[in-house]
């Protein structure tokens, strides 16, 4: 019987859950935001990165400068403008995202002294400080629960369990994932190599790189593929496609798909708040698909592990669970290699 050391909830950040339309009416300040944009356009930056920083440049402007000032052109803000705008950010949002929305302003008005010769008011600015804050993980109680809720034989279970499972194998942005291409007539065109078990994504910028997927992985997208053959829609060069006539599935529906999949272990909340790794699951593929012996995965150096407890006077893990900085630890050699690396070593329990 486990001990009551064992977790089996997920760990959930209570934070209120703030939801305001933007006010992006700038007038007379939009005229150059939208140079900005044609500049970061040329540049062939990502449609997304153009529209935060545009949105960022013209938030200010429409929120700050023409509610709480008399300023009308560009070379009249000041740093303190910045100042107050940041401190307005951090009281409504995140520290994260105010520090997103400082970098975006900074890059706008370094192009517009770049262009026009207008003293930069940011020039001597340091960005807000982000604090750092736990992050929710799934526990393998739940992640079994995760696996058991996409068992089935239908397309639209068979595509869950491809998209849960790719996850779990790469830890691969959302973005990346709902990106991927197949073309079962052409595999020089098609991202996904089940013989060598390997899937092409493209990250920020459109950068191309190649990740490993797990045999079980493997099998669950060869199931899917088999199911999308017969599809309506099986010309679609998107590999994930949705049921009936519903077209391929975007980061949006991707993301309806993992909540729904993962809504037996971790819900909306009063708060609004939800569970931020639902497309972090792969926070599983160094604690549950590697055992002792085994480095930790490039693809997902940045997620976190199964929560574990580590407070002192709890028993030790059990042989093969990881944790990171586990006093109770010694290294497994094999094959005259020290294979516990970059600070992950197998817990192992003192002889009594």
């Amino acid at each position: 019987m486990p001990g009551p050391w064992i977790e089996n909830k997920t760990m959930v950040l209570r934070r209120q859950a703030v939801h305001r339309r933007k006010q992006l009416e700038a007038g007379p300040f939009a005229a150059d935001v939208a140079s900005f944009r044609l500049h970061l356009a040329a540049e062939n930056k990502a449609a997304g990165t153009v529209r935060t920083y545009a949105e960022a440049a013209l938030w200010f402007a429409a929120a700050h400068l023409l509610r709480e000032t008399d300023k009308t052109r560009w070379e009249q803000v000041e740093a303190r403008d910045v100042q107050r705008w940041t401190v307005r950010l951090l009281g409504l949002y995140s520290d994260a995202y105010a520090r997103n929305q400082f970098r975006a302003l900074q890059q706008f008005f370094r192009w517009l002294a770049a262009e026009d010769g207008i003293p930069d008011p940011m020039a001597r600015l340091r960005p807000p400080k982000e604090m750092a804050k736990p992050v929710p993980c799934f526990t393998s109680v739940e992640l079994s629960k995760l696996r058991q809720a996409c068992r089935g034989s239908s397309f639209a279970e068979r595509r869950d369990a491809a998209v849960i499972a790719v996850f779990l194998a790469t830890g691969i942005r959302l973005a990346e994932m709902a990106g991927i291409r197949y073309h079962p007539g052409d595999p020089y065109a098609s991202d996904v190599g089940l013989a060598a078990r390997e899937v092409t994504v493209r990250g920020k910028g459109g950068k191309p790189r190649t990740v490993k997927v797990s045999h079980e992985a493997a099998r669950c997208l060869d199931r899917y593929l088999r199911a999308r053959c017969r599809h309506q829609l099986a010309w679609r060069p998107e590999l994930w496609l949705g049921e009936g006539t519903r077209g391929p599935l975007d980061r949006s529906g991707i993301y309806q798909l993992v909540a729904r999949s993962a809504g037996c272990c971790c819900t909306r909340t009063g708060s609004g708040t939800f569970s931020l790794l639902c497309f972090r699951v792969a926070i599983a593929a160094t604690a549950s698909k590697r055992t002792c012996g085994l480095r930790r995965s490039t693809t997902s150096s940045s997620l976190p592990l199964v929560a574990e407890p580590r407070e002192t006077g709890q028993p030790p893990a059990g042989p093969g669970q990881l944790q990171h900085g586990c006093h109770r630890t010694r290294r497994v050699r094999r094959e005259g290699t020290t294979s516990a690396r970059r600070g992950w070593t197998a817990a192992v329990p003192r002889a009594t």
